[in-house]
């Protein structure tokens, strides 16, 4: 007997609780051929969150109920594969995707196969949180494929192990949860490492109208409950700037103006945020990208059903945004990138992204992938509004 029994056919369960509560709280739990497991148990069952390391080399990181995969989690197998997404009774069920339909001659690149590997992840700590199935407001179509993403690249280009990225996704990514998300990532982080958070979903003005918030999924359409139920963005830089990591990379591909991705208001009589004289951050380690300026929205690539900023940012780490081609992308090419192609290709409204810290910055070596024809994106965005 003994957890996870279930889990990984083969296993001699032995009794090897290595530290915590393996029975009801948390804890973790060794085997004696080396795979590892941390996080929560209930009845001498994993439940709740945690992280499975196999000795095969293959993991899993996300929910379970009663010693089976259950929930949002992520996967990665001996092969290198990577399944990111909803898990029921140890199966994979699979990512959802709201497709919509494509523009004939945009032709954006899949960034699901993972570029090439680089490296020098070992001792980073991320968070990916994405919510696309809000529970009471609206949809985030693409949100999970774009998460998924960034999950391989952390994990399989940049080399950060898997029980180091946590991944949030839908009625995982509550309020409390996020936050939680955010203090654990810098408790593991060292001075030698760097602090990742990616957040895709929606953000909203806060009743102060001064700050933004980070919408949590059980969030309804009532403003106080948007207040309630989400995490304020300095709230969130505290946290991160509390660790002793040696650079901070946040990304925000939401807005703060209070609407969806088709321009609407999320809750009637939203307040819009003031814009103020003050940074956000004063950290000089801290880079800081939004999607959208405080009176535009975030909205979706043209095209396709994902949303633009969180693809495009991505993209350029992969190499697209390497413009002097030094073989590193700094914080002022990731955002001029991002910002210049969104200006070019995007019609029908204004979504410029934001940037706060220093623009020289070196973010992480190129992974030398070439990017998209932008001059062909744009005739393909033209001739597609055409027909």
């Amino acid at each position: 007997g003994g957890p996870i029994s279930g889990v990984a056919p083969g296993f001699v369960a032995k009794q090897g609780c290595a530290a915590g509560d393996c029975r009801d709280g948390e804890g973790t739990y060794v085997w004696s051929d080396g795979s590892r497991y941390s996080g929560g148990f209930k009845n001498g069952l994993q439940h709740g969150q945690g992280s499975l390391v196999f000795s095969n080399g293959a993991s899993y990181v996300g929910g379970w109920k009663k010693g089976k995969r259950s929930g949002m989690g992520s996967a990665i197998f001996p092969d290198g594969r990577v399944k990111a997404g909803r898990w029921k009774d140890n199966r994979y069920v699979g990512v959802s995707t709201h497709a919509a339909p494509t523009i004939a001659g945009i032709d954006w690149p899949d960034l699901s196969r993972p570029a090439a590997a680089i490296g020098g992840g070992e001792h980073d700590v991320a968070v990916i949180v994405a919510i696309e199935d809000y529970a009471h407001v609206a949809k985030v179509p693409g949100a999970q494929r774009n998460a998924a993403d960034w999950y391989r690249y952390m994990v399989k280009t940049r080399g950060i192990p898997a029980d180091r990225v946590i991944l949030l996704l839908d009625e995982d990514a509550t309020r409390e949860e996020n936050r939680i998300a955010a203090e654990e990532a810098a408790g593991r982080i060292g001075r030698k490492g760097r602090l990742l958070f990616v957040f895709i979903g929606h953000g909203a003005p806060s009743p102060s109208s001064d700050d933004g918030l980070l919408i949590g999924f059980d969030a309804q359409q009532k403003a106080r409950s948007l207040s309630a139920r989400s995490v304020g963005r300095r709230d969130l830089l505290e946290v991160l700037e509390a660790s002793r990591a040696r650079q901070i990379h946040v990304l925000l591909d939401a807005c703060f103006s209070g609407r969806g991705g088709d321009g609407a208001q999320l809750v009637a009589g939203l307040q819009p945020l003031v814009v103020t004289s003050a940074e956000p951050t004063s950290d000089a380690r801290t880079t800081l990208m939004t999607a959208a300026a405080s009176d535009q929205y975030a909205g979706p690539l043209p095209g396709t059903s994902r949303p633009a900023f969180s693809y495009l940012v991505l993209g350029g780490l992969r190499g697209w945004a390497d413009a002097d081609g030094d073989g590193e992308i700094s914080a002022g090419e990731l955002h001029r990138y991002a910002a210049n192609t969104m200006r070019s290709t995007i019609r029908g409204r204004r979504q410029t992204p934001t940037f706060v810290g220093e623009e020289d910055t070196a973010l992480v070596p190129s992974a030398a992938e070439r990017g998209p024809d932008v001059a062909e994106l744009v005739l393909g965005v033209r001739t597609g509004a055409d027909r």
